[in-house]
C-alpha cells in the first residue's frame, strides 16, 4: 500500500494532506508558512502532522506552490517561459469560445502570461498515447 502526501507553500499558511492507502485515513494539517524560506514550512507541516513511520513508506510526495503562481497571475518576479506540445503553442491566446461578454464589440485581450516569443513547442507522444488505446480497445 502507498501513503500520499501532498503540501501546498501559500502566502500565510502552508497547507498539507497525506492519505494511507492502508487505513483509508486522511489527515489535513496547516502550518506558518516562513516567507523568506518557503521550504521551512514544507519540512514544518511534514514533521509536525506526519508520523515517522508514514513518511518513511510514502510513495507519493505531490507539491504545490499557491506563491508561485500568485507571482505568475500578478506578473512578478523573473522572466518565464512555456514548453508546450507541438501544435498548442498559441493557446494562452486563442483561450475559450465561451466568454461572458462573446458579443462585447469593445473587448480587449489581457496580455497573455507568457510572450509568444518564450513558448516552445516539443514533439509529444499523442499519436503513440491513440495507437495504444487502440491497441487496448476490443474490437466487436
Amino acid at each position: 500500500m502507498a501513503t500520499r502526501i501532498g503540501v501546498d507553500i501559500g502566502g500565510t499558511f502552508t497547507d498539507l494532506v497525506y492519505f494511507d492507502e492502508r487505513t483509508g485515513k486522511t489527515v489535513e494539517g496547516k502550518v506558518p508558512t516562513v516567507p523568506s524560506a518557503p521550504e521551512e514550512g514544507v519540512v514544518n507541516a511534514i514533521t509536525q502532522h506526519v508520523p515517522q513511520e508514514i513518511i518513511e513508506e510514502a510513495l507519493f510526495f505531490l507539491h504545490g506552490t499557491t506563491v508561485g503562481l500568485n507571482a505568475l497571475l500578478e506578473r512578478r518576479g523573473s522572466r518565464i517561459g512555456l514548453i508546450t506540445t507541438t501544435g498548442f503553442r498559441d493557446v494562452l491566446e486563442i483561450r475559450r469560445g465561451d466568454r461572458v461578454e462573446m458579443y462585447n464589440l469593445f473587448w480587449k485581450q489581457t496580455e497573455p502570461l507568457v510572450p509568444r516569443r518564450l513558448r516552445l513547442e516539443v514533439d509529444g507522444r499523442m499519436l503513440g498515447m491513440a495507437a495504444s488505446i487502440a491497441r487496448s480497445t476490443p474490437t466487436p
